[in-house]
């Protein structure tokens, strides 16, 4: 999968910790269906082609954007040991700032399966994102103090 980097792109992270400060080190992504996965703190994660994210994750999760300005070329890099596409996942050079934009929550979810087991994806918006293990992730955004739930209705 082909992933380009924008240089005026939103950068996310996603921890099930609560927190204002990345550390050195941390990971971080311009693909935010990416953070919203490593936000549950799954042992496995896959993505196909399409870009469409399988995961074990099941923890409460919190997606963060980066709340600074940064300077792409020197303040993060390619990560050395990702098993994911180039552009996928970057490490930080330094601390940065962050704010949080959404708790992640996972609620178990019924579906009716193809013969090869997956979802049909006809069952789902866009935006809902389904595990293996039939977990589905809902977002609550919050703003200027006021929280909103973007979520799918399971069939």
């Amino acid at each position: 999968m082909k992933l380009e980097v924008k240089s005026d792109g939103v950068w996310y992270h996603g921890s099930n910790m609560l927190f204002t400060e990345l550390r050195t080190g941390s990971t971080i992504t311009q693909w935010k269906e990416l953070a919203e996965a490593f936000s549950h703190q799954p042992t496995a994660l896959s993505y196909d082609d399409n870009g469409v994210i399988s995961h074990s994750g099941k923890e409460k999760g919190y997606l963060y954007v980066i709340d600074e300005a940064f300077d792409i070329q020197n303040d993060i890099y390619q990560h050395p040991r990702t098993t994911m596409d180039e552009n996928a996942e970057f490490l930080t050079k330094r601390p940065l700032k962050v704010k949080m934009v959404c708790d992640l929550y996972c609620v178990p979810v019924k579906f009716a399966v193809q013969p090869d087991c997956r979802p049909p994806a006809k069952y789902f918006p866009g935006d809902a994102t389904v595990n293996p293990d039939g977990l589905q992730y809902i977002c609550v955004y919050v703003w200027n103090g006021f929280s909103g739930k973007r979520d799918a209705q399971p069939i």
